[in-house]
């Protein structure tokens, strides 16, 4: 292989890891996909391109990208010609490096790290949204919930997650 065909391999592997970890850093990606449009604006905003190492095109990009997502045609996105990436399931399973949070055992270990450390305790009925009372509701489904006035539960405020995802997962988490 002539020396100019291995750089360009390298570089197209290089680029496909990039795509790669990009991809799984949207949550969004496991069940809407990321548009592709999206995908481009942030890979351009984290990576330097130059005409040596350009933006990868749609097609590069899926090549790299085949194992791990699905590409949904143009035909079936609502914005207008702007297909998506969504990851596949197996991917999403996996788990994932830092950063990751489309890997749901990683987003799963960090919010539970993020709840131990900053987590406030309530009662269970302090939660609850008052209800009707309903004469056909089974009263013994509360206990299979876990919803019982006498226990605890730890919980954070969702308007707290961002900055502490951010802290303790990617600072440029949006």
């Amino acid at each position: 292989m002539p020396l100019g065909g291995w750089a360009q391999g390298q570089a197209n592997q290089a680029q496909g890891q990039r795509l790669r970890d990009l991809v799984l850093r949207f949550p969004c990606a496991v069940l809407d996909g990321v548009h592709w449009s999206v995908l481009l604006k942030v890979y351009g905003e984290r990576f330097s391109t130059s005409k040596a190492a350009p933006l990868p095109t749609l097609a590069g990009a899926w090549a790299l990208l085949a194992d791990i997502t699905e590409l949904e045609p143009v035909e079936s996105t609502a914005v207008g010609g702007d297909p998506r990436l969504r990851l596949r399931d197996v991917a999403a399973l996996t788990p994932g490096r830092d950063g990751q949070l489309a890997c749901w055992p990683l987003l799963v270990q960090r919010l539970g790290e993020i709840v131990r450390a900053h987590g406030t305790s309530e009662h269970a009925n302090a939660l609850e949204a008052p209800r009707e009372e309903d004469p056909y509701e089974d009263s013994a489904k509360e206990d299979e919930v876990g919803l019982r006035e006498d226990k605890i539960l730890v919980g954070v405020l969702l308007s707290q997650l961002k900055p502490l995802l951010r802290r303790h997962w990617d600072p440029a988490f949006e």
